[in-house]
């Protein structure tokens, strides 16, 4: 079995708005899908930590990095394990891939249940 683990990186712009998607960006990879690798020979913190060293400048210790979701259909040999962390605006720096707003993302169905899990406002 394969699993691959996600992670939604979602940087919040301004204060929270319920109805206002514009108030949130997401940092995805080129193709414009959330940042994912398989995991292979390393722990899954271990392939957390590479991920986000690779796309951003995020230092994992200073951000609660949720558990939002496990995604497995019924007979498929491949799982996903998808994470969400919340970042202040123009507190990330893009090694690889782009920010982009809601209204430049298709998000796939699978996904709105975990983006939907965490509240887009910054509290620390």
């Amino acid at each position: 079995m394969k699993t691959k683990v996600s992670i939604i990186i979602i940087e919040v712009i301004s204060n929270y708005q319920y109805c206002g998607p514009s108030n949130i960006r997401y940092i995805v990879d080129d193709d414009y899908n959330f940042i994912s690798k398989y995991i292979s020979t390393k722990s899954i913190d271990g392939t957390i930590n590479d991920l986000i060293v690779k796309h951003t400048n995020i230092d994992p210790r200073y951000f609660k990095i949720n558990l939002a979701d496990f995604i497995h259909q019924e007979g498929s040999t491949e799982s996903e394990v998808v994470y969400v962390v919340t970042v202040p605006a123009d507190s990330v720096i893009i090694k690889e891939g782009r920010t982009v707003n809601s209204d430049e993302i298709n998000i796939e169905r699978k996904y709105e249940p975990a983006i939907r899990k965490f509240p887009r406002s910054i509290t620390y």
